[in-house]
């Protein structure tokens, strides 16, 4: 009986021991992924971070051999769908996209942030960058940032300016734009910029910072007009069009980014595993393309 006993047990804790192997982090990281990932989009469907994402997850969903499935969570100017993340299992099944506002830049505007960007996330990669370009309503007789400022002072208050998301590199723009050249327009915020680009296109604003991700369509189709871009030299993606730099501001420098980012404590396995595979599709000249026609960069790295 005692023999029995002692099997009976020397089995259970046999299979209790393969039971804590199998879902020990090094085991589940070589067997990684088996389902789904979710990838958190903290903007409205339609914006440059979306876009790119899909176009993105598709490829790299592939070479997992697991669909990487978009998942839109907008809100506070992208902290919701960040602190989704941030708080997310640490398992690589939910991953998220990073852009200025809530990894850096907000972290200095919003005492009560839910989230730590520096301690509750983990950088996977740089996936892209998007010129950014002060555009106006064709309605706006405005051909040059001088033009724009002249009739924007002969009209105080009568101009609206989009603002995709409080925090974001576009309203830090639109600030510096407001107090270097001593402008009264008001401030519009939105939850990201496709809805801006609706309002702009549709006259309910008269002007917008925009990345060239979300505008680009808009600009080829004459919906909107460009007047400058905030990048350090002219973009090839609008090569007639001047900087801000040659428009008077040098100052006005900045452009949009995206990336992938996970749960702080992710195993560094699936880490680089997602690195890997994000960087192959980064490197892929269709994707490449892609991007391009939507006024995006490929990164990597």
């Amino acid at each position: 009986m005692g023999q029995i006993s002692w099997f009976r047990w020397s089995g259970l804790a046999l299979c209790s021991g393969l039971l804590f192997l199998s879902t020990s982090p090094e085991v589940q990281a070589q067997a990684y992924p088996t389902k789904p990932i979710r990838l958190i989009v903290p903007y409205p469907a339609g914006g440059g971070a979306d876009i790119g994402a899909r176009i993105l997850a598709e490829g790299a969903g592939k070479g997992l051999g697991q669909p990487i499935v978009v998942d839109n969570r907008p809100g506070a100017d992208g902290n919701i769908g960040t602190d989704l993340v941030a708080k997310a299992p640490a398992d690589g099944y939910t991953i998220g996209v990073a852009s200025q506002g809530p990894v850096s830049i907000g972290k200095k505007l919003f005492p009560l942030l839910p989230y730590d960007p520096a301690t509750d996330l983990t950088p996977v990669i740089f996936t892209a960058e998007s010129p950014l370009v002060l555009i106006v309503n064709p309605s706006v007789p405005a051909n040059s940032v001088k033009e724009l400022i002249a009739l924007a002072k002969e009209n105080p208050d009568r101009y609206n300016i989009a603002v995709s998301s409080s925090g974001s590199i576009q309203h830090f723009l639109t600030e510096m734009l407001k107090s270097e050249a001593g402008l009264q327009i008001q401030s519009i915020p939105y939850k990201g910029g496709a809805p801006s680009m609706i309002d702009l296109v549709g006259g309910q604003v008269q002007l917008a910072w925009a990345s060239l991700a979300i505008a680009f369509p808009y600009i080829k189709a004459a919906k909107v007009r460009p007047l400058a871009v905030a990048s350090a030299a002219r973009t090839p993606f609008l090569p007639d069009v001047p900087t801000m730099a040659e428009s008077g501001y040098p100052a006005m420098v900045g452009t949009s980014w995206n990336g992938i980012l996970a749960p702080a404590g992710t195993p560094k396995a699936i880490i680089e595993r997602l690195n890997r595979e994000f960087a192959l599709v980064l490197k892929d000249p269709a994707v490449q393309e892609k991007l391009a026609t939507l006024g995006m960069q490929a990164v990597g790295g």
